[in-house]
């Protein structure tokens, strides 16, 4: 109990001195940050390079000065503050409550005013999910596929068409969508969004955490969508055939793709 309380009192310590110098200094992309200090060990990792370090490559390689981002499944925000810098204007949506608060936090904190934020998912229709995870949220994996585990949380939701009409998006140079299994419904359901902006999309699948009967169902609408692109690419810009993410092996585990009609890409 002491050794607890003794933990407890360090790290409310350590909060208060970061809170007084403004957070805790990080680089994200090469840019000083200041971050919330709860997840100081992650940001460690992205300043040291060490977090998804071809992700960032990817947000510079689509966006610009006039570019539109939209992030769906923001977390706490180490995509959200190096895109906030590369382009005109940032919508992110993140459905977790606690992710959402820290989120927040580190856009107030590096004073970003060109984000709109929201917390919601972005789903197949309006009105509420339940979102959760068996290890508990604010872990970056938070999924509405564990939306009936204990602890899990009622979130609103709404569309990318009626986000596009609500907040008059007028363009949209880059999706980025890392919503641990979600992908699979909502990415089908959005044929308008994607026929009207036709945006580049940065892709994470999970179809390890579906359940084995219904991943290869699931896979063939995001294959259908890879085809209507000029180019599949891995997130190293390699070429990826996109009949290669229904294979068994795909199947099993999670990975990121890229669709571009960019002929530079």
């Amino acid at each position: 109990m002491a050794d607890s309380t003794a933990k407890h009192m360090k790290l409310a310590i350590r909060e208060a001195w970061y809170g007084l110098f403004g957070g805790f200094p990080a680089t994200v992309d090469g840019t000083p940050c200041r971050c919330d200090v709860r997840n100081r060990k992650f940001w460690r990792r992205v300043s040291r390079g060490q977090w998804e370090p071809g992700t960032f490559d990817i947000l510079r390689r689509f966006l610009n000065p006039e570019a539109v981002y939209v992030d769906v499944g923001a977390w706490i925000g180490p995509t959200v503050l190096a895109a906030a810098r590369l382009c005109r204007h940032v919508y992110c949506f993140e459905p977790d409550p606690q992710a959402y608060e820290r989120l927040l936090m580190n856009l107030r904190l590096n004073r970003i005013r060109n984000v709109t934020p929201q917390h919601m998912a972005i789903y197949t229709h309006e009105g509420f999910i339940s979102l959760g995870h068996p290890d508990g949220l604010d872990r970056s994996v938070s999924s509405i596929l564990d939306g009936g585990c204990d602890g899990a949380v009622r979130a609103a939701c709404t569309t990318l068409q009626a986000a596009a009409a609500r907040w008059q998006f007028d363009r949209v140079d880059l999706l980025k969508m890392d919503v641990e299994g979600a992908e699979f419904d909502v990415l089908p359901a959005s044929g308008e969004f994607l026929d009207r902006f036709k945006p580049n999309i940065f892709l994470s699948l999970h179809a390890g955490r579906l359940p084995a009967e219904q991943r290869a169902a699931k896979m063939q609408p995001i294959v259908e969508l890879a085809r209507r692109y000029r180019r599949c690419l891995n997130r190293r810009f390699e070429p990826l055939e996109p009949q290669r993410l229904a294979e068994p092996a795909a199947l099993e585990k999670n990975m990121e793709i890229i669709l571009t009609n960019t002929a530079t890409s």
